[in-house]
């Protein structure tokens, strides 16, 4: 399970993050900000990385802190936090609830036990 998010999140993520930075209609339809673009570009970039080259206990602290951030971010838009220190995060349900899911996939792939 650890490495299939990681495989799959960290794509998925990257191209979400590159897609909202560099098509306005698209991160306008996600509600995603700049800086929720950029997190999501360098987290998925990151988790890309773990999943396909990391060693395996990289990988599982990787998934933790990815899961970690992802849910934090999701929380922050669900509650109405939509701006931290002048860079704009999330503010659609859209990107809350893949900020939500990724997380919580991130938390439960990080902490289960591997085989």
């Amino acid at each position: 399970m650890l490495q299939t998010f990681l495989k799959f999140a960290g794509p998925l993520q990257a191209v979400l993050g590159a897609g909202g930075a560099a098509v306005p209609a698209l991160a306008g339809a996600l509600g995603t900000g700049m800086g929720g673009n950029l997190v999501n570009l360098a987290s998925g970039a990151i988790a890309s990385y773990l999943g396909f080259q990391g060693a395996p206990a990289a990988q599982q602290r990787g998934a933790q802190f990815l899961g970690v951030a992802n849910v934090l971010v999701g929380v922050l838009g669900a509650v109405g936090v939509t701006q931290i220190a002048g860079f704009s995060l999330n503010s659609g349900n859209v990107a809350m609830a893949i900020n939500l899911i990724i997380g919580v996939w991130g938390l439960a792939a990080g902490f289960m036990k591997q085989k």
